[in-house]
């Protein structure tokens, strides 16, 4: 199953107002229980177009609080306090930064990086084997880097990582995911449209 909008044509359905809206209610009852009478759609046309998406780039302290706060509803500072903690652990690069780019030479430090993540983290998954630390994203850039480079993890042990509070925890992970993005390759999509009829009328 899949959802479709009503799709009138703007330019020449008498039954919209000048901004292309259909205000009467009773018409769009009537449109309903014509399809729901109907029972089926017809697909009259499918397009499908092919799409390429980097990986999203390394986090700066801004965009790791918006995305802590909409996935786990982590308040601004708190996230500030955990991640300053993993920096002061050693575990983490240095927080407050506005950039979400690495120094190139940076790169050469992934092995390593990576090696500690291999160890059966939870969160990550089986993401640290299949990383490849030949491929090296758009985030390795030294002209976009300023005063400090994006947050990354650093070389950490288990032992590290068993200390820290689940929030702490939580912070570390979502780090090291992103970290981990920087070398997998462009992710490859389809987006597809597909027209459909129903009772006269068409949906998208």
């Amino acid at each position: 199953e899949f959802k479709a909008s009503w799709a009138p044509d703007k330019e020449k359905d008498v039954r919209l107002d000048s901004e292309g809206r259909l205000l009467d209610r009773k018409i769009a009852d009537a449109i309903a229980a014509a399809c729901k009478k109907e029972g089926t759609a017809l697909v009259t046309e499918v397009k499908a177009t092919k799409g390429r998406e980097q990986p999203p780039l390394p986090f700066s302290l801004s965009a790791l609080q918006e995305y802590m706060s909409r996935r786990h509803g982590m308040g601004v500072q708190d996230v500030l306090k955990h991640a300053q903690s993993l920096y002061e652990k050693k575990i983490a690069s240095y927080p407050r930064t506005d950039s979400e780019y690495l120094p190139e030479s940076q790169h050469g430090e992934a092995p390593t990086i990576i090696g500690d993540l291999k160890a059966g983290i939870k969160g990550l998954g089986s993401a640290p084997d299949k990383a490849d630390t030949s491929l090296k994203s758009r985030a390795f850039n030294d002209k976009n880097v300023t005063a400090h480079h994006a947050i990354v993890p650093r070389p950490a042990t288990l032992s590290q990582l068993s200390v820290l509070n689940s929030n702490e925890m939580l912070v570390w992970v979502e780090i090291a995911k992103r970290y981990l993005l920087q070398f997998f390759p462009v992710a490859e999509f389809l987006s597809t449209e597909i027209e459909l009829a129903s009772a006269k009328e068409t949906f998208r």
